[in-house]
């Protein structure tokens, strides 16, 4: 648990230091830095955000450099300082003032995040959701960042050799490769997936009632994905491209099996959606036997009462810790009991 986090020069955000409960609201209007708040949870937990490509752009202007620290408690009872800067040079993280590699906190700080695009897991693209189930894997599957650095070193090499119309043996030299750490993604996905779908059907006939599920869809139709390479060979050469694989799959969410986002209102739309994450961090959780921290993005936008109601009742049986935004008129900070702290700007 997240005890605290303190933050200088983070965007607009007036520099501060927050007590955090298991539960925590962080209150106000738009763009008062409620959603800044969450970012520098995920940056301090984990060495990521879930906003912004470029680090840089979080440190405030005219600034050199950005801060977030906070103390954590473990399981076991011990404490630990968590610290993450950014200059214009370099970032550092640190646990106890050693350093710590982005894919291993990653590892050992889960985080579930529900954000403002959460629709997007039923009416976005497929890189939306495949960014996703990938970001799941990769708490529970050490080894899957390995295999996509290799499957993307491989497409790579065949899809130039393709493009520059290279000799057969050539393309034969990257077809087993490119397979093999292919498959291995591809089965890490629908592996999770299978793991989440009880909890899937559980959480939406709690909110939605029964008739959702989700399916996944592999990214060739052949029994291998090596006899799938070799099969579509001639049309890869005059597409210069590499048309099967991992890099095309996708999971539908589907409510009575037709899509949510052709089916449903976009309320039921964004619960499904978020039935969906959860599902996947319970998954997550029971294979690491580790509880995850949960942060909420303006939870109760798009949500009519019935729908906020069936959903607090959901996030209230969970023992993780819980961060919540909401505008200052939502009622969410009403319902579910916790610490409220006001973002302020610089």
């Amino acid at each position: 648990m997240l005890n605290s986090i303190l933050h200088k020069n983070l965007r607009g955000l007036k520099n501060n230091e927050h007590e955090l409960e298991r539960t925590t609201h962080i209150v106000g209007d738009n763009g008062s830095g409620k959603t800044t708040i969450l970012e520098a949870v995920t940056l301090l937990l984990t060495g990521k955000t879930f906003l912004s490509v470029n680090k840089n752009n979080l440190i405030r202007t005219n600034q050199s450099q950005m801060l977030v620290s906070g103390r954590a408690t473990e399981e076991s009872g011990q404490n630990k300082d968590l610290r993450f800067s950014i200059d214009k040079q370099k970032n550092n993280h640190t646990v106890n003032e050693k350093r710590i590699s982005q894919e291993k906190a990653h590892l050992q700080n889960p985080t579930c995040i529900v954000d403002a695009n959460i629709i997007s897991i039923s009416s976005g693209v497929p890189a939306y959701r495949r960014g996703l189930i990938d970001r799941a894997v990769f708490h529970v599957e050490p080894s899957h960042a390995k295999n996509h650095r290799e499957f993307k070193r491989c497409l790579t090499q065949r899809n130039r050799v393709l493009s520059k119309k290279r000799p057969q043996q050539e393309i034969n030299a990257w077809n087993e490769p490119l397979a093999l750490a292919g498959e291995k993604i591809s089965k890490a996905r629908q592996d999770l997936l299978m793991e989440a779908k009880p909890y899937f059907k559980e959480v939406t006939n709690e909110m939605l009632g029964s008739g959702y599920g989700f399916s996944f869809v592999r990214g060739w139709k052949a029994k291998t994905y090596l006899e799938s390479l070799l099969k579509n060979e001639k049309k890869d050469v005059i597409l210069k491209s590499t048309s099967r694989g991992p890099q095309k799959e996708d999971f539908r969410l589907l409510c009575l099996d037709k899509k949510t986002k052709i089916y449903s209102s976009h309320g039921e739309e964004k619960l499904a959606s978020i039935a969906f994450v959860v599902s996947l961090n319970m998954a997550i959780e029971k294979r690491k036997k580790i509880l995850s921290t949960m942060l909420f993005d303006e939870l109760e936008s798009g949500l009519d009462n019935n729908g906020l109601f069936k959903l607090v009742n959901i996030i209230k049986s969970f023992k993780n810790q819980i961060l919540i935004t909401s505008l200052v008129h939502h009622s969410v900070s009403k319902k579910i009991k916790g610490n409220i702290l006001y973002p302020e700007q610089n």
